[in-house]
């Protein structure tokens, strides 16, 4: 509990003190209350999944229903009749994700040369400056002799 959460922030962490020290149940109400509420609850989780996790036959068989149902649920409303209109199986999924992919995968190699010869072009074009800076360094100035 937190002294914002009661009263929108207007007790004081001595209010709420008093207030939890103002506790209804007893000691063995406490108890009683816990033993009654809370651990069964935590009993019935502990057993639901320890069936769950080791009984076969219950798993296939809530599996079972859950395939019915869902079944059930897809074929009576449009979703089915979407689904048939459209023609898709496992096969012709996968061929799309792997001719989007194949296509993706070129596109990202060409804009990776594209990108390489724009950097070799630059690189090129510094050399041929720093060459054509070092010609006219080497020429000097020209003296009439």
């Amino acid at each position: 509990m937190n002294a914002k959460e009661i009263n929108g922030g207007a007790w004081t962490f001595r209010k709420e003190m008093i207030y939890m020290s103002n506790f209804p149940h007893t000691p063995p109400q406490f108890i009683a209350l816990v033993l009654t509420h809370q651990v069964p609850i935590s009993i019935a989780i502990i057993l639901t999944s320890f069936i769950l996790a080791f009984s076969t036959f219950i798993r296939a068989f809530l599996s079972f229903i859950f395939d019915l149902a869902w079944t059930r649920f897809v074929t009576s409303t449009r979703i089915y009749t979407l689904w048939r209109d459209f023609n898709f199986d496992s096969q012709k999924l996968s061929k799309m994700r792997r001719e989007r992919a194949t296509k993706w995968k070129e596109d990202a190699k060409k804009a990776k040369q594209e990108r390489t010869r724009e950097k070799l072009k630059k690189v090129e074009a510094k050399k041929r400056d720093l060459k054509e800076q070092e010609l006219k360094r080497n020429r000097g100035p020209k003296s009439a002799v």
